[in-house]
C-alpha cells in the first residue's frame, strides 16, 4: 500500500485545530493533514490505532505527550473485504472544542438578545395600537363624554328651533307628554314610549325626538335608525 501525501484526495489539511491521520496494516503512518512530517512514523503503540487495527471503533479523550495538550479522538478500522489493511485516526483538541462551543454560546446569546429587543418593540408597538382605542373607550365612558351628548342635543334643539326650559318633572309629567326621551353616553338619544304600564303619546317614538337623532348623527356620525328600547 503506497503510502499517500496529505494534500492527495481526501486527505483534508486546514489551519484548524482537527486532525485526520491515516495508517495501514502495521501502525506505520500513510497520510497526515497535519503535514507529511510524520509519514512513514509508526503509530501502532497508540491505544486507539491498535483497538482499530483490530476491528474495533473507538471514541475517547487522552492526554498527548508530544502536543502536551488533552485530545478528543475518533477511530476507524479500515478494511477490505474481511480483512483490516489500515486505520483512520480524527483528533480535535480539547480546548479548541471548548473555545468553540463558549463562541457558540455566546453567538446564540447574541441571538437572544436581539430576539428579545424585537420582542420588546413589537410589545411596545400592540400596545401602543391597543392603547388608543381603550384611551378612546374610556373617554367615551366619562362623565364629561355623556355631557356631551346632553350638551350637543341641547344645541341641535336650538338650531331646529324646538322649544324647551328646565324644570323638575314628576312622573306623571312625563305620564302626559307628547314625547319623552333621554339621552346616553352608549346610546346618545333614546327615546321613551311608555313609562311602566302608560303609553307615553302615540307609544311610538315622536317626531321633535326623531329630528334631534337626526341631527346629532350629522354630527357624531353612525346609524341614523331610531328604536325606542323594549
Amino acid at each position: 500500500m503506497a503510502p499517500m501525501q496529505a494534500n492527495e484526495p481526501g486527505i483534508r489539511h486546514d489551519d484548524g485545530d482537527g486532525r485526520v491521520l491515516v495508517v495501514d496494516s502495521a501502525g506505520v503512518v500513510l497520510a497526515d493533514s497535519a503535514g507529511p512530517g510524520t509519514v512513514g512514523q509508526s503509530y501502532a503503540n497508540r491505544p486507539e490505532i491498535r483497538a482499530a487495527l483490530t476491528g474495533r471503533s473507538t471514541q475517547g479523550e487522552r492526554h498527548s505527550d508530544d502536543l502536551d495538550a488533552d485530545l478528543l479522538f475518533t477511530t476507524a478500522p479500515v478494511a477490505l473485504g474481511s480483512r483490516t489493511i489500515g486505520a483512520v485516526r480524527i483528533t480535535e483538541s480539547v480546548d479548541a472544542v471548548n473555545d468553540e462551543q463558549r463562541s457558540d454560546v455566546i453567538a446564540l446569546i447574541g441571538v437572544g438578545v436581539v430576539a428579545l429587543l424585537l420582542g420588546v418593540v413589537v410589545a411596545f408597538l400592540l400596545a401602543g395600537s391597543l392603547a388608543n382605542p381603550l384611551r378612546s373607550l374610556a373617554r367615551i365612558g366619562t362623565p364629561q363624554a355623556g355631557a356631551f351628548v346632553a350638551a350637543e342635543v341641547h344645541r341641535q334643539r336650538g338650531t331646529l328651533g324646538v322649544a324647551a326650559e328646565e324644570a323638575p318633572l314628576r312622573p306623571e309629567d312625563l305620564e302626559e307628554a307628547d314625547e319623552v326621551f333621554i339621552t346616553s353616553t352608549v346610546r346618545e338619544i333614546v327615546p321613551v314610549t311608555r313609562i311602566g304600564d302608560v303609553a307615553v303619546g302615540s307609544g311610538r317614538p315622536g317626531p321633535v325626538t326623531a329630528r334631534l337623532h337626526h341631527a346629532f348623527r350629522r354630527v357624531a356620525g353612525g346609524p341614523v335608525g331610531l328604536e325606542a328600547p323594549r
